[in-house]
């Protein structure tokens, strides 16, 4: 079984150890040292706004970062991200599962802390023209213990359509379907362990989510 038969019947795919470490490294110190400190605002994934750093007692940056491949004012971080993004083990891994040779960079995101996503579907929020051939990559910047939070998927959601395309349901109803979907099947989810380096690529109609 090759990717693009994992990813077709599961609608995700785990690839372990895909993303260099160096490349990883330099991002993370590029983070620590020009993105951390800074008291720029910048775009936030969490709130679709313009803010400064919001760091909670640990340390970590709570607002998540949305677009940081954008950040022309920290050149040393949006280069990392850049090399990451673009690195040819990651476009191979995404061409092999989807069967498109040809992809786009929709959007970014960067986490120093679990953001306890709710379960959704990313199809409400973007999606490709036809719907449903979107395909996002988790990559993981260290091991993620699993009393972190680990980010989980349900298998072959991706066959599922738990919205019409009028969007004549309220965003939060749709999301309490989500949940209440989730609870009703919680032995099908699947939070696999992810080291430094891990990838997962999945189908923007596959429910997923972060535990808390």
């Amino acid at each position: 079984m090759g990717l693009a038969d994992d990813y077709r019947r599961d609608g995700w795919v785990k690839i372990p150890g895909l993303i260099d470490a160096a490349h990883i490294d330099a991002l993370l110190t590029a983070f620590s040292s020009d993105l951390l400190p800074s008291q720029s605002k910048f775009f936030r994934q969490n709130t679709n706004r313009y803010e400064p750093n919001d760091i909670d007692a640990h340390g970590h940056v709570i607002n998540s970062f949305l677009d940081p491949h954008h950040y022309r004012s920290v050149p040393p971080l949006r280069q990392a991200v850049l090399d990451i993004l673009f690195a040819p083990t990651l476009k191979a891994a995404l061409a092999d599962a989807t069967g498109h040779a040809g992809l786009d960079l929709m959007q970014s995101m960067l986490f120093d802390k679990n953001a306890a996503t709710p379960p959704h579907q990313d199809w409400w929020y973007l999606d490709s023209v036809p719907n449903g051939e979107l395909a996002a990559a988790w990559i993981a910047l260290e091991d993620i213990p699993a009393e972190a939070g680990r980010f989980y998927l349900m298998s072959g959601t991706h066959e599922m359509k738990l919205h019409d395309d009028l969007r004549s349901l309220r965003h939060d109803t749709w999301l309490a379907l989500m949940k209440a979907y989730v609870d009703s099947h919680a032995g099908a989810v699947d939070a696999p362990e992810m080291r430094k380096g891990d990838v997962i690529i999945w189908n923007s109609r596959t429910i997923h989510g972060a535990l808390p």
